[in-house]
């Protein structure tokens, strides 16, 4: 279903919402029974706030300094090794300059390949680590539901209006952090250093 669609569905929802909880009496005449009962939730407040996700920055963080740190010493020694081709330019013959030429290009391109693939690991392990504390919100988010009788749950980015009352991001977030506190983030793979 494309995304258009999808936010008028939620918006329609939304609007059938306020409907309902503003006047059962034509909630009733539209399809909807009057006890229903509707929540609004600020997803990005959690994910600003959860302390499972703070977690998960710091650790990232310490990840993201140690890639850092090696990406460093690879450019270093890249600059040496282009002082020491700038230097060697006029003691080697023509052939044996472009051979050297060709190998410090290669190389370069190494690390650029290498800078690439540990970007890529260092977001397939803050996907990870994300989904754990999606799948606890989802599971905080039913929990709520079903212990208040809640029929529906709307993000609230997806609202055009809500009545302040509806909206339960403090309570979720509370639960969410009792449920899960952190998330222990598992190293990125390392990808072998260039040579």
């Amino acid at each position: 279903m494309p995304l258009k669609s999808t936010h008028v569905i939620l918006r329609t929802l939304a609007l059938l919402a306020v409907l309902a909880a503003a006047a059962p009496a034509d909630a009733q005449s539209i399809g909807l029974a009057g006890d229903q009962k509707f929540a609004v939730v600020d997803v990005n407040v959690i994910r600003q706030n959860s302390s499972a996700v703070k977690s998960i920055q710091a650790q990232l963080a310490n990840f993201e300094k140690a890639f850092q740190a090696d990406i460093k010493k690879e450019e270093e020694a890249l600059r040496n090794a282009e002082r020491e081709l700038t230097r060697q330019r006029t003691l080697l013959a023509p052939d044996a300059f472009a051979k050297k030429r060709r190998e410090f290009e290669q190389r370069v391109v190494q690390v650029q390949r290498l800078v690439q693939q540990r970007k890529i690991e260092l977001n397939r392990t803050h996907t990870g680590a994300m989904r754990k504390v999606e799948d606890a919100l989802r599971d905080v988010v039913l929990e709520l539901a079903a212990k208040h009788k809640i029929t529906m749950i709307f993000r609230k980015d997806q609202m055009i209006f809500a009545v302040p009352g509806m909206e339960i991001t403090e309570t979720v977030l509370k639960e969410l952090d009792k449920k899960l506190p952190s998330v222990k983030v598992s190293q990125p793979a390392k990808t072998p250093q260039a040579n």
